[in-house]
Order: structure tokens, then sequence, then C-alpha cells
């Protein structure tokens, strides 16, 4: 985005932000930093407000999304709902994929916004523990990573690219076998916790708190 006007960032970063996407330093630095500047914060959230959304940040400050200002209207409490229930089905093989990945990582922290995984290293790792090459395999088989690959490569490969493809990781380098993890982790932090809180989901859409996590 070298050369781009304001108005150019604010329009590219107003599009994204309506399309539910998180803008965090790995996914776009030039619209993060756009929106280190306060008085930008302050006109895009007063131009999301006015059509009902408002701008959020992850609490780490690692990521800038917009939710919705109200539930009072029934579309969007529907579409909510919707929104919520396709984020549920995608938590256990993210948080199978989280634990698999700090396991042959030997990571004693979760994965968070800027860590690097190499894919060869993980490969290797997976590859002398059993355990993990079959966890890998029944991961490949869940909904959100389906491929019909063989193998612990292949199918690694497959569902780093699906991560990319979803926005928790970037690909680095000419190899394509570097990548980095987005904001979007610590959003899926925030709604684990969230979860944690409110263990009865059913009704969940009536919420205050909900909209912080949806788009």
């Amino acid at each position: 985005m070298k050369g781009l006007t304001n108005s150019d960032l604010f329009a590219s970063l107003v599009e994204k932000l309506l399309a539910g996407e998180i803008i965090c330093e790995i996914t776009d630095e030039s619209l993060y930093r756009f929106l280190q500047d306060t008085v930008h914060q302050q006109d895009v959230d007063g131009f999301l407000r006015r059509i009902g959304r408002v701008l959020r940040v992850t609490q780490d400050g690692s990521g800038f999304f917009a939710a919705y200002r109200n539930l009072s209207d029934s579309s969007i409490k529907q579409q909510i709902k919707r929104n919520f229930s396709e984020v549920i089905n995608d938590l256990e093989p993210l948080v199978r994929w989280l634990r698999l990945a700090l396991s042959a990582e030997k990571m004693g922290n979760p994965l968070q916004p800027g860590d690097t995984l190499r894919g060869s290293e993980l490969l290797k790792a997976i590859e002398n523990a059993p355990a993990l090459v079959e966890e890998l395999d029944r991961l490949s088989r869940s909904k959100l990573f389906s491929n019909n690959s063989t193998g612990a490569k292949k199918q690694l490969d497959a569902i780093l690219r699906r991560l990319c493809e979803n926005g928790y990781l970037v690909a680095r380098g000419s190899s394509g076998s570097v990548y980095v993890a987005t904001g979007k982790w610590a959003r899926l932090y925030e709604l684990l916790q969230f979860i944690g809180a409110h263990e009865q989901l059913e009704g969940v859409e009536d919420e205050p708190s909900q909209r912080e996590f949806l788009h």
C-alpha cells in the first residue's frame, strides 16, 4: 500500500473491517499502523457507528475489528447467532490443532500473534511422535481441515494452507514454509474465555458481550 493517501487507507480499512477481517501488524502492517493514530481510530470508529458498528481492539492490542453496536434489531440478532454458531463449530479442530502444534514445538505458552512456525521443524517433530501423526490424520478428516491428502507432510501442508486461508497464519519467505501467527489467535482466546464464562450457550445471542466477538 506504499504511496496510498489517508483516504485510500481509510476506504480499504473500512472495507476489510466490514468484511469481518481482523487488522493486525502481521496481516496488514500499513492499515495497522494507520490505526495506531488516535485521530484515525476516532474517524474510523465514528464512521462505523453511523452504520451500526463500532471499532474494537483485542485485549492484547494486537488486532482491530468491527463489532455490532447493539442487538436491538432482530435481523442483527439472527446474523450474530448464525456467525457465532459457525465459530463454535470451528473451535474444536482449532484447539486440537493448537495443542498438536504446542506439543510438537514444545512451546510453553499458547501461540501468540507474531510467533513463527516453521513447517519443516513442525513436520519433523510430528513424524517423530506416532501419537501426533495419528492426531494430524484425525484433524485432516475434520470439517474445518478436511483434505484427501495422505502422509504427514501433505496433510500438514493442507492444514497450514487452511489456517492461512482463514486468517490465522500468514506465509512468509519464498519457500512458503515459514508461518507467522496473526491477531486472529488473540480473538480466538478471547472467545474461549467468553465461552468459559458462559457455560450455557443456548440463548447466548441475547448476551450483550457477544457483540464483542462477532462482526
